[in-house]
């Protein structure tokens, strides 16, 4: 390919140069040449070059948005969810009553006891970094958890809750939502 932009440069440069007087033509010419460059190639920001401009104005990626969409008018509900939707959901859905937030507030709140550890357990195994599922239902039920936003990649624990019966109440591209109550 031609590199059209640099030829059309050249040939304003040139002819700028070759002004010498009249300045009104000068100016022309230069305000002629910008504008041919401007309009004969294409736009950076174009379908053409894939570009596709989504309007998130949380700055948070958009299948969280998602799901906290979807929660967000429901009465007050507990949740245990994966790491990236625990880190944005309550910027948008307040009502959502997380289990696991951030190691340093839980222990902070927490101290170090068997409940800070269960819900580190809880939130490990849904994060997909704990395989033994013996006691999920049992911490679900203990700490009266309403639902589950997992991962798709978690798939260990998605074949072991959809052999459980577990209900899917939502899903997005990358998430799973079950309710348990």
């Amino acid at each position: 390919m031609i590199p059209l932009g640099t030829i059309i440069i050249l040939a304003g440069v040139l002819i700028y140069t070759q002004i010498n007087k009249n300045k009104i033509l000068k100016y022309t010419s230069v305000l002629l040449f910008s504008l041919l460059l401007i309009f004969s190639g294409s736009f950076i920001y174009s379908k053409e070059n894939k570009f596709i401009a989504e309007w998130n104005p949380y700055k948070i990626p958009l299948e969280v948005v998602e799901v906290s969409n979807y929660l967000k008018n429901e009465e007050k509900i507990k949740i245990v969810a994966s790491e990236e939707v625990s880190m944005y959901i309550r910027s948008i859905a307040s009502n959502v009553e997380l289990l696991y937030t951030r190691y340093a507030y839980m222990i902070g709140f927490l101290g170090e006891s068997s409940e800070f550890n269960d819900r580190v357990v809880l939130y490990e195994i849904i994060n997909g970094n704990i395989m033994d599922y013996t006691n999920f239902f049992a911490l679900i039920e203990n700490y009266d958890i309403n639902k589950a936003v997992i991962a798709k990649e978690n798939k260990d624990l998605i074949e072991f809750l959809s052999k459980n019966n577990t209900t899917i109440e939502y899903q997005t591209d990358k998430y799973i939502m079950y309710k348990f109550k």
